[in-house]
């Protein structure tokens, strides 16, 4: 019940059983009730331990900038001074090879990907640094969003691996940065967040 539909069940033959929960990217709630034989998962007969597993799929990933890597001649620190922001703060580049990376980011399914940047900058003139994504290295160029506390989204396209182990970076190569707050990659398809449900039947 809540936010979704739930699928029917489908048995798999090896004692488990699968419903799949799908729910908008939206953020919302809900409950998943389960029976077995009749009788209330957790109490079922004939089961020493009934579980519920939720896998999920396809949403879209935020990662905030200031869980990252800060490193080089002159590092980025994390500042929490221009309102707006999420999490507990954002990284604020250095004029001078400074860099922030993201490790084990997952490609929410690989390939092609625009990614979301969070960020502000509250200068009239862009700024330049340098996005590398698995080693792959672009330019990318943050236009003033008028004040530091005026937060815009830089959409990028880039490649990801289908596993946990793409490395996002950003770094400067002489001149300053906007104000990085946090990246999204987004859903695998259709901005949907799915849900597998999975009840396992445990004999005594």
């Amino acid at each position: 019940t809540g936010t979704g539909m739930l699928s029917g069940t489908t048995d798999n033959g090896n004692g488990t059983y699968k419903a799949t929960l799908t729910a908008p990217s939206s953020a919302g709630s809900a409950t998943v009730t389960a029976t077995l034989g009749g009788t209330a998962v957790g109490t079922a007969v004939g089961a020493s331990s009934c579980v519920v597993t939720f896998t999920p799929s396809g949403g879209p990933i935020t990662i905030q900038a200031e869980t990252g890597v800060l490193s080089g001649a002159t590092p980025p620190t994390v500042d929490s001074n221009q309102a707006g922001y999420h999490g507990t703060g954002f990284v604020n580049l250095q004029t001078t090879t400074s860099t922030v990376t993201l490790n084990n980011v997952s490609g929410n399914g690989g390939g092609a990907k625009i990614l979301g940047i969070r960020y502000a900058l509250g200068v009239a003139a862009s700024r330049t640094v340098n996005l590398i994504v698995n080693g792959a290295t672009q330019a990318i160029t943050f236009v003033t969003t008028t004040t530091w506390t005026n937060w815009q989204t830089l959409n990028v396209n880039i490649t990801l691996n289908n596993n946990t182990a793409n490395t996002i970076a950003f770094t400067t190569t002489g001149q300053d940065s906007g104000n990085i707050d946090e990246i999204t990659i987004p859903a695998t398809s259709g901005g949907q967040l799915v849900q597998v449900v999975v009840v396992t039947k445990v004999m005594a």
